[in-house]
């Protein structure tokens, strides 16, 4: 049995994805879903929704089509001091809160080893994020051991991201090998996202599932495998912006 959590999806909003938020939820609930996190991209994306966007998805139902909704963003990390392009008092009101280095206008372009490490590093210590989006990707050289052990100290999963092994991010496989491999030697969370522009790949965690399994990740530390695993780490983890609780 697959996991029934899915940590990472788009929709029409984020301006290169093609279904909407209720096709998207539809297809969860035919694949039995029973959690979905709504994660769109940050205002710096090229096309994506500005700030207003994220601060109404409190307008949103906690359950569409019986299945509980996340209410995030897959922020973008703008500079070497992990700055994020999300307010605070917009951030503090979401459920789930991750971060990714994209290529994105005034953002964080691909820069040195040493650079990109810093500004991974330091989005994990300011306490504002719950996981780092698509390490794997070799646009940015990354060094993952330093980059795991800090996911640990500062309690931030790392996210195995199912479409890194498809369309998305060409080379990824063998940094997400690599950093998985360090994630069961130093015990850090993860968590698998679809990351899903198309509603049919909403819940697609086949290949991220299948490489956690490989190197012998224990459910506790697999953020998909329970509601309770999951929001035990959410409401726990040292997020110092979420107001609250996830329920």
């Amino acid at each position: 049995m697959g996991y029934k959590i899915d940590l990472h999806t788009h929709t029409i909003a984020a301006g290169h994805a093609y279904s909407t938020l209720d096709e998207n939820m539809g297809v969860a609930e035919k694949k039995g879903m029973e959690i979905v996190a709504y994660t769109e991209h940050g205002p710096k994306m090229m096309g994506g929704p500005h700030q207003y966007f994220f601060n109404n998805l409190k307008v949103l139902p906690d359950y569409i089509y019986g299945v509980r909704v996340l209410k995030g963003i897959e922020c973008n990390i703008m500079n070497s001091n992990g700055s994020v392009d999300c307010e605070d008092k917009v951030l503090r009101n979401l459920d789930i809160i991750g971060a990714g280095l994209h290529r994105v206008d005034g953002g964080f372009h691909p820069g040195s080893r040493e650079e990109n490490t810093f500004a991974v590093i330091n989005t994990m210590k300011t306490k504002k994020v719950d996981f780092i989006a698509h390490i794997g990707n070799p646009v940015y050289d990354i060094d993952f051991v330093e980059v795991v052990k800090a996911a640990v100290k500062y309690n931030v999963a790392i996210e195995v991201n199912n479409s890194s092994f498809q369309t998305s991010r060409p080379g990824s496989t063998a940094n997400c090998e690599c950093v998985v491999k360090l994630c069961k030697e130093h015990g850090a969370f993860v968590c698998l996202g679809s990351d899903s522009h198309y509603c049919e790949d909403v819940g697609a965690l086949e290949l991220s599932t299948k490489l956690v399994k490989k190197y012998g990740i224990s459910e506790d530390k697999i953020l998909n495998t329970s509601k309770e695993i999951l929001f035990q780490f959410l409401n726990s983890n040292g997020n110092l912006i979420r107001k609250g609780k996830v329920k």
